[in-house]
């Protein structure tokens, strides 16, 4: 299942790209140690920092170095997947998100929270399959799956953990006609998928016995559902 990474204001023209492995140049891998200038501060996690909050803190952040990246870049970790932000493979439930900032405390904070908001938006998509492929859910009610939603969001976003990190260092002309450095950034947040399963199921668990949901449906969804929640298509 393809999502869309959005949140982007009309971008400024872009004057220089260049990566490499070396964080005190143009590029910083994937869990590589930042300069201590620019050192990340914590992640903050809750169902506060998800969703539209999420969407504004980037939007606000962002606005004024918003450059979308390259889908292909060369140089990029294979981890960054911008075609699927959301995904369920290898063991682990996985989550990624971006931002453009001027400093990389601040890009990883917002990233992390969009790869959250990722995390939710596809969370919804899968429940909203995997109930209208079921009989006995094919009659859940918008409210009812809302509800069950955001109680596996609020569960997901508070588990998930900062995972791999990379930023790219852009040169760009401002609106002003300055020239600016600013960073791309670039992070991922995991679950194991058993601990993912277990919330997502917890969370269908509390709506039983009230409105559409059935008593005990949640043994059948882990059975015979969770396939197709966990393919997402």
């Amino acid at each position: 299942m393809k999502l869309p990474l959005g949140y982007l204001a009309p971008g400024i023209g872009l004057v220089l790209f260049a990566c490499s492995s070396a964080p005190s140049t143009q590029s910083a891998a994937s869990n590589a140690a930042t300069p201590a200038a620019q050192a990340p501060a914590p992640v903050v996690s809750g169902p506060a920092q998800v969703g539209a909050n999420a969407a504004a803190a980037y939007a606000s952040a962002s606005a004024k170095y918003a450059i979308p990246p390259a889908r292909n870049a060369p140089n990029r970790p294979k981890w960054i997947d911008l075609q699927h932000p959301f995904q369920i493979q290898n063991g682990f439930a996985v989550a990624m998100g971006y931002a453009t900032t001027q400093a990389t405390d601040e890009g990883y904070i917002i990233a992390a929270n969009i790869a959250k908001d990722a995390m939710c938006v596809s969370i919804e998509q899968r429940f909203d399959l995997a109930f209208q492929d079921s009989e006995e859910g094919s009659s859940v009610d918008h409210k009812q799956l809302k509800e069950i939603s955001a109680d596996a969001c609020k569960a997901a976003a508070d588990a998930a953990k900062q995972g791999k990190r990379y930023w790219e260092k852009v040169a760009t002309t401002a609106n002003n006609g300055d020239r600016i450095i600013v960073y791309r950034v670039f992070v991922n947040v995991v679950i194991p998928e058993d601990k993912f399963k277990k919330l997502v199921c917890r969370a269908v668990k509390n709506q039983e016995g009230k409105g559409s949901i059935p008593k005990d449906y949640t043994k059948m969804f882990r059975k015979e559902r969770w396939p197709l929640f966990a393919r997402g298509d």
